[in-house]
């Protein structure tokens, strides 16, 4: 799934006075984002690091070496 099928946009123009989409809205985007994960479409990303290499992964993270979540699998 791409990042544009997953955009918060066009959910009927209204906007609460915070600029955060209505709680509608998140919940279409969550459904689908659900959906292609079940169907195997979508997988979020992820770095795993061994325990042992907490000291790497953290490094990773100070310096922007990763993108999406880093799990420590001990």
């Amino acid at each position: 799934m791409t990042s544009t099928s997953l955009e918060v946009a066009g959910w009927g123009g209204s906007r609460s006075t915070t600029g955060v989409p209505p709680v509608r809205a998140i919940r279409v985007l969550e459904t689908r984002a659900l959906a292609a994960w079940r169907e195997d479409r979508w997988r979020p990303v992820t770095h795993r690091f061994p325990l042992a290499e907490a000291a790497q992964a953290h490094k990773a993270l100070e310096t922007r070496g990763t993108a999406g979540k880093v799990v420590l699998i001990p």
